[in-house]
């Protein structure tokens, strides 16, 4: 059940019906494959990214891998 293939089929967990988010532009669950977000952001929104990230997350100590 916690592999990705699963979770992107079930419809709790892949927002599909979700009124607040539209699948006929983007999947919520895509590729499941780490980087793949160079594929749809821009120069400008990682930037934005970025920023946001290190005022949310900087000084607690956590680590994500984005490649």
């Amino acid at each position: 059940h916690c592999s990705f293939k699963s979770m992107k089929s079930n419809k709790a967990c892949s927002r599909e019906g979700v009124a607040s988010f539209d699948n006929k532009i983007s999947t919520f669950m895509r590729k499941g494959v780490v980087g793949d977000w160079k594929n749809y952001f821009t120069v400008n929104q990682n930037a934005a990214f970025e920023e946001l990230y290190k005022k949310e997350v900087g000084g607690t100590g956590l680590t994500f891998e984005f490649e």
